[in-house]
């Protein structure tokens, strides 16, 4: 049996994995909703004595089975998103499999998303209704985040797919296969790409 060098989940972009990740954040969401509506309908019926519990029992049900289909959404993104590095390839997903010698090019990319968070107080005014407030003045303090992403595209016999890591994951993607193909030196004589990789772990 192969080994396995390196495994992560959540890189893969594939639409398979964005369905899945859709369906879970929206069964999240509902599992949010259900379970304020649930506390909701259960203080009235304490405080009521008029006991009626099958709109509870209702929501009770929704609540559940909203939280079996975010339970197995999650696990199918995270099946669906997986990478591994074997010894003999890459394992992309669930079924695709691709072996070294069938790898033609890989690109990488930096990705960095940076996010404000922008403050600022209020205004006071009086006005024909009295003091209220009228708008907010000039930001006073701005927070600034920035993440940072590494895009690898990998173009195969059976077409291109795309992984998204962060910088961590990155590096340690980049020296399992190092790893992995040390000993195939002959078996990738044609391809460029194990020189970049060299590269960059050289560059680290």
């Amino acid at each position: 049996m192969t080994r396995i060098l390196f495994r992560e989940s959540d890189c893969l972009r594939t639409r398979e994995a964005m369905s899945f990740y859709i369906m879970r954040v929206m069964a999240l969401i509902m599992v949010i909703f259900l379970g304020i509506f649930t506390l909701i309908v259960g203080l009235m019926l304490m405080s009521s004595d008029f006991i009626d519990i099958k709109p509870l029992l209702g929501s009770l049900s929704a609540l559940i089975g909203f939280l079996m289909i975010y339970r197995i959404s999650s696990l199918k993104h995270r099946e669906a998103s997986r990478v591994e590095v074997r010894e003999d390839g890459l394992l992309l997903g669930n079924e695709r499999f691709v072996r070294w010698n069938e790898i033609d090019d890989m690109k990488f990319l930096t990705e960095t998303r940076v996010d404000l968070e922008v403050e600022g107080g209020p205004v006071m005014g009086y006005g024909m209704h009295g003091y209220g407030i009228y708008g907010y003045t000039p930001s006073r303090s701005v927070t600034r985040h920035v993440y940072r992403y590494m895009s690898v595209q990998i173009f195969h016999r059976h077409g291109v797919d795309e992984l998204c890591f962060t910088p961590t994951s990155f590096w340690r993607f980049v020296k399992a296969i190092l790893q992995a193909i040390k000993d195939k030196h002959e078996l990738l004589a044609d391809r460029s790409w194990p020189q970049k990789l060299i590269r960059l772990d050289r560059a680290l």
